[in-house]
């Protein structure tokens, strides 16, 4: 990417000590007066609050939860391969469980970002540290808390950082941190800069603040039973009029390798294969034998799959589906060629014990579908995630940038609101085909339920989406491929057995 000094701001961290009792001239420690001269030093010391973002994409963590208990995307167990521990599965048919060492992870990656902001705000409580440090270091810790409303509810809110061993938080209502995550973002979002350009690229910003509300707005009555639709749309007018953000003409400028550049991106998390690991996507994904078609490092681990109705939800001519130029879209299916232009060939003797390999390599064809979600699905059974370009010769860990909200999102979120409130609304309808429009197929006569639920999926695939729009549009719980229906109250995952024990105050969801 074009800003690694960014990725170092991430990562390279200054500590603090006030050191009131030491004479800078004996020691190499630098005082606190000193330290603070300039405003790069206040950004050094905030940005102790990023790195924690890298960990919600890797493997089992907040990203995944979100995909494979949707209709986008499944793990099937193919022999030997992807059953690991049998957590996919249950995860897929909603089989939720206080055990899930997926559910822990999550819950342990939000509140260690939580208490890093704690402690950088309990350190300058009292400082005169600049407004706009701490509003951001604030709305940071509300993004935390926002992920923790979405998926548990109820939740512990906790805002101090030296909590001691006697520390027993209690449980709020998930209406109570509706309203405490509304009250952090609307309170200091003003004082964010509103700048868009390298140096605030991947921080929190005026209108990052602002695509949190507009999120929050739109899933309100989920998390109060109450309607904040006007509200959205007023958070969406200040990204959308502010000019700052564009749709990219190319679909797939906002994926690629280097797509920091991309003017629709309003926030990202920044990664790079050598210091901001935790974007295993492509190794996720693909087929081990992928590895001479991209000359990666290791095999890929032949995971994740998108589910076949999903696949045949894209029009044949839309162009995220067919990649507008790039060579492949969203998904790779059918068959595959190795970098040569060649059929790729899967000659692994890693077969099935009951299907034994017989020394005749076979055509690698991705198909749509996939024939059983366990034991013994097809070693090259489901389309594969493409959406981010696939960068050769790399290890585990991606260089592109994960985006986390973007103006297509944006425009999305504001024509829903719109058409919540009058299914009629002309600007609704609009916005929507501004987005079809880009994908190269016909526009929308009118929206429905359907076709709306429909065009967020296919444009916003893959992005860590889909769950909490199934969620909103009264979907969730409907039965699909492998999965039965299932009850409203598994709408919020169940908490972590382990904070339920040792005295603690926490409630477990209803249900669980």
């Amino acid at each position: 990417m074009n800003c690694k000094f960014i990725l170092i701001f991430l990562v390279a961290v200054v500590c603090i000590c006030s050191c009131t009792d030491l004479d800078p001239e004996d020691s190499d420690v630098v005082t606190e007066e000193v330290f603070f001269e300039n405003g790069d030093a206040y950004i050094s010391y905030i940005g102790k609050i990023y790195p924690h973002l890298q960990s919600l994409n890797s493997f089992g963590n907040y990203y995944l939860i979100q995909e494979v208990s949707s209709d986008e995307v499944v793990v099937p167990q193919r022999g030997r391969d992807g059953f690991d521990g049998g957590v996919w599965i249950k995860i897929h048919q909603h089989d939720f469980n206080m055990d899930l060492p997926s559910i822990y992870d999550l819950w342990n990656s939000c509140y260690r970002g939580i208490l890093e902001c704690n402690k950088i705000l309990q350190y300058i409580n009292g400082k005169e540290f600049p407004r706009k440090w701490e509003a951001e270091v604030r709305v940071m810790r509300a993004y935390w808390y926002y992920i923790l409303l979405d998926v548990f509810g109820n939740i512990p809110i906790v805002l101090e950082h030296d909590i001691g061993p006697g520390f027993i938080p209690t449980t709020s209502e998930r209406s109570s941190v509706f309203t405490f995550v509304e009250e952090e973002l609307r309170s200091n979002v003003e004082f964010l800069s509103r700048d868009n350009d390298l140096r605030t690229y991947g921080r929190i910003n005026y209108y990052t603040g602002q695509a949190i509300l507009s999120a929050l707005y739109l899933n309100a009555r989920e998390y109060t039973g109450q309607e904040y639709y006007d509200e959205c749309i007023i958070t969406c007018d200040k990204i959308i009029f502010s000019e700052k953000y564009v749709l990219e003409p190319n679909y797939f400028n906002n994926f690629t390798i280097d797509n920091a550049g991309s003017k629709e991106i309003i926030w990202a998390i920044p990664y790079d294969d050598q210091v901001a690991h935790g974007f295993h996507l492509v190794f996720s994904t693909l087929h081990p034998a992928h590895q001479s078609t991209f000359q990666l490092r290791e095999p890929p681990w032949n995971m994740l799959s998108v589910m076949e109705d999903f696949f045949h939800s894209f029009e044949s001519n839309d162009r995220r589906l067919e990649g507008d130029g790039r060579g492949y879209g969203v998904m790779l299916y059918g068959l595959q060629y190795d970098e040569a232009g060649n059929i790729l060939m899967d000659d692994s003797e890693h077969w099935y014990e009951d299907n034994a390999y017989d020394g005749i390599p076979r055509a690698v064809f991705l198909s749509p579908e996939i024939r059983e979600l366990f034991p013994r699905a097809g070693r090259d059974d489901g389309a594969r995630i493409s959406k981010y370009e696939i960068q050769k010769n790399i290890s585990y860990n991606m260089n592109n940038d994960f985006i986390v909200y973007r103006y297509a999102e944006i425009l999305l979120n504001k024509a829903e609101a719109l058409w919540r409130l009058n299914p009629n609304d002309p600007n609704a309808l609009e916005l929507v085909n501004l987005i079809r429009e880009r994908a190269g197929v016909e526009p929308f006569i009118e929206i429905t339920t359907d076709n709306l639920l429909a065009e967020r999926g296919r444009e916003l695939c893959f992005e860590g989406k889909r769950r909490t729009d199934l969620i909103r549009f009264d979907a969730w719980s409907e039965s699909w491929w492998e999965k039965n229906y299932s009850e409203d109250y598994k709408k919020i995952m169940p908490i972590p057995f382990s904070y339920l024990t040792g005295g603690t105050n926490i409630k477990q969801n209803p249900g669980y």
